[in-house]
């Protein structure tokens, strides 16, 4: 009896706004999958396509269009000058920091990579520091003047980038009760950083930057299917004022926002499964502009939505 009230309480705290099929993505060879990530810069959307591709795309806000851009490259052997083959797959992140997108490509991988929003090219910075690659859950977040990092993989470190001295530190590991694993992900509200681990867990943690401590926060239950699903591969975040928005992914429809003034959970409309009959997998994405959220559903398809916030 209390299982059927919890759900129908659950299903009152629905806030219903409107989500919207946009232009799809004219990706090359696959669609959007694993280590796909989505940034805002201005009035541009960039996005990384994953899927063991290194194909990159801009999506102007304001002509409705994609472009593709410069692929992001392979790293060069210093012994032969021969390219390493390293594309994007699962664990793949972008972040903004001033003019520039800097970009993990996951795969078992520690590249990390910045690119110029202006001259339209990138140039390889120094790969993340220690013994583990970054590869499912890895995950970047822009907080000031630094960039901070998930590698995922099951690991629980936690890493600062400096990009005016090009290096890496490690900071507070995450004091979560598994590892970060697929459906990591990171976001910053109000200079504090916000942390799901992912790994089939529903745990969510705030970060405060200058006291380099972790503060467990109400798990991620949200979504019709609140009671049976948890947090996995296709998790995403974004924030949008005091609210972060929020994909349970593992082939679900859920989604969700945080308020992080009282530190509850609640339930937004879910995605529709749309023409393709698709939930969200493996390189769902989210980023915000104007109120407005953006939103790959990742799983081998080209779909691209906003939800427009009630």
């Amino acid at each position: 009896m209390k299982k059927y009230i919890l759900v129908f309480l659950i299903i009152l705290s629905v806030a219903f706004g409107e989500w919207v099929q946009l232009t799809e993505v004219p990706t090359v060879e696959k669609a959007i999958k694993d280590g796909a990530a989505l940034v805002t810069y201005g009035t541009f959307l960039y996005a990384l396509q994953g899927g063991n591709t290194n194909y990159f795309y801009q999506y102007n806000l304001t002509g409705s269009n994609w472009t593709r851009k410069k692929n992001i490259p392979y790293d060069i052997k210093p012994y032969n000058n021969k390219p390493i083959k390293k594309q994007v797959k699962a664990g793949g992140a972008l972040t903004v920091l001033g003019d520039y997108i800097y970009a993990f490509k996951g795969g078992n991988t520690k590249e990390f990579w910045r690119y110029d929003i202006n001259a339209d090219t990138w140039v390889k910075k120094a790969f993340i520091d220690g013994e583990k690659k970054v590869k499912h859950g890895g995950a970047l977040v822009t907080v000031g003047d630094y960039i901070y990092a998930f590698k995922g993989g099951n690991t629980k470190e936690f890493w600062m980038y400096n990009p005016n001295t090009d290096s890496w530190t490690m900071k507070a590991e995450i004091p979560s009760t598994k590892p970060v694993k697929g459906g990591g992900a990171l976001v910053n509200c109000n200079g504090i950083v916000y942390a799901l681990v992912g790994n089939n867990t529903r745990e969510f943690f705030s970060y405060n930057p200058t006291e380099n401590v972790w503060t467990k926060l109400a798990d991620a239950q949200f979504g019709i299917d609140s009671l049976l699903k948890n947090i996995k591969d296709g998790a995403a975040l974004a924030v949008n004022l005091d609210y972060i928005y929020a994909f349970k992914g593992g082939n679900s429809q859920s989604f969700g926002c945080y308020n992080t003034n009282n530190n509850t959970w609640m339930t937004l409309d879910p995605i529709p499964k749309g023409a393709n009959d698709k939930r969200v997998k493996q390189g769902g994405a989210l980023t915000v502009h104007d109120g407005v959220i953006y939103a790959f559903k990742g799983g081998n398809t080209k779909e691209f939505w906003k939800y427009v916030i009630p």
